[in-house]
């Protein structure tokens, strides 16, 4: 896949910081929205595929652009994903081949809970050891759970579909896609507050002594 690897440069350049006593101040949502319309036209243009180009020049952004800005990069997450996503599962919701799931019978329900445990759960539970931010059997079992199946994958069943002509790869596509939603929706506080009080109960807690101990 062709990707023009120095669309990401200029952005990630005009994201830096102004320098001191320059005044200036980019918007780090606004740079962001631009690099990825500019990409997907450009790699469109080209005939490849536009969503692994705008994550690659994501990701070449992330390494020039500013750096340590960590707030904001989740805030400019959390707005692109309202901005983008809820439209997209709204029409997810009303394009649900009820039909077509009624007609898979028991293996529809076999093949969302094999696709959700199997997905990601083995291999992060296999792999513990080698990645470094998990640690332990609870990170292992926290970040082997939570893998929300998304927009991707909803482009790419409907590339299959438009591709192949298969009516059945977007029945089951949209049937996992679906089900992964409902169940990280239902499933994301309550897992989150049992990690975080067993993680709070595992820290060490230091004791500092004062004059009146």
């Amino acid at each position: 896949m062709p990707v023009p690897r120095s669309a990401p440069l200029p952005a990630g350049c005009c994201a830096r910081p102004p320098p001191a006593g320059r005044p200036g101040h980019t918007s780090l949502l606004g740079v962001t929205l631009a690099l990825s319309l500019t990409v997907m036209g450009i790699v469109k243009v080209m005939g490849s595929d536009s969503i692994l180009a705008v994550f690659v020049a994501g990701v070449a952004f992330n390494r020039f652009g500013r750096g340590g800005d960590e707030e904001q990069q989740e805030h400019v997450q959390d707005v692109v994903a309202r901005f983008f996503n809820l439209p997209i599962f709204v029409l997810l919701g009303l394009a649900i081949p009820w039909s077509g799931w009624l007609a898979l019978g028991w293996r529809g329900p076999v093949l969302v809970v094999a696709v959700l445990l199997l997905r990601r759960l083995p291999w992060m539970w296999a792999l513990r050891g080698l990645i470094d931010p998990v640690r332990g059997r609870r990170d292992a079992l926290f970040a082997g759970w939570f893998g929300p199946i998304g927009i991707s994958a909803l482009f790419y069943a409907n590339l299959a579909l438009r591709e192949t002509g298969l009516t059945q790869v977007w029945v089951v596509g949209s049937l996992v896609i679906c089900a992964s939603v409902v169940a990280f929706g239902v499933t994301a506080t309550p897992f989150t507050r049992i990690y975080g009080r067993r993680a709070e109960d595992a820290r060490p807690q230091h004791h500092h002594r004062t004059g009146l101990d």
